[in-house]
């Protein structure tokens, strides 16, 4: 079971591979296969969740360990993609990725992640709505469908979230700055 779990997770990899290099060679004329390669790899990742809990062993490997990771890869490919195929400005794409790598270095927390690629997961969907509608009910439809079959995992990620966001921390303490008394001198 790991090892197909395994296979689920680095087909992400694959797919933001693929959607790079659709970015650079076809650009905006690529949006279909795009759609496809990213609802493929949405399904990847809905499945490689409960297969990795089908596997009882306990084994850890490189991509179980690195499954939020390669979804952080996975959202960031189609932004890449978004971007240089212009369908969305660079200045949006730079400052998204530079203001969210700050926070990620100052607060270090999963759910801070998760929030931070949800709007990254979502921009696709609302593009292909401008751009081509049909694209943008295939989004509609997947994300209708994943809810029906998996609704209470949905719930419980929820709730994770949740629990993790209100033990948001910053990674190192802010510096404490000395004060000064009237008296001239300065406190520690």
């Amino acid at each position: 079971m790991r090892l197909l779990a395994d296979t689920l997770t680095a087909t992400r990899l694959l797919f933001s591979v693929v959607i790079v290099r659709l970015g650079l060679t076809a650009g905006a004329g690529a949006l279909d296969k795009v759609t496809y390669c990213i609802l493929l790899g949405w399904t990847a990742d809905t499945l490689d969740g409960h297969v990795a809990r089908l596997d009882r062993s306990g084994r850890q490997t490189w991509f179980s360990r690195n499954d939020e990771t390669v979804d952080a890869v996975f959202v960031v490919s189609s932004l890449f993609y978004l971007t240089w195929a212009g369908l969305v400005h660079w200045a949006f794409s730079l400052v998204y990725l530079c203001a969210g790598w700050l926070l990620l270095l100052l607060f270090h927390s999963r759910s801070l992640l998760i929030a931070l690629e949800a709007p990254l997961g979502v921009l696709p969907a609302i593009v292909a709505f401008i751009e081509r509608p049909p694209l943008g009910w295939a989004y509609v439809g997947w994300a209708g469908v994943a809810f029906a079959l998996d609704h209470r995992r949905f719930f419980v990620r929820l709730r994770l979230f949740s629990e993790g966001w209100r033990q948001t921390e910053r990674v190192a303490p802010a510096p404490k700055t000395p004060s000064v008394h009237h008296s001239g001198k300065t406190e520690a």
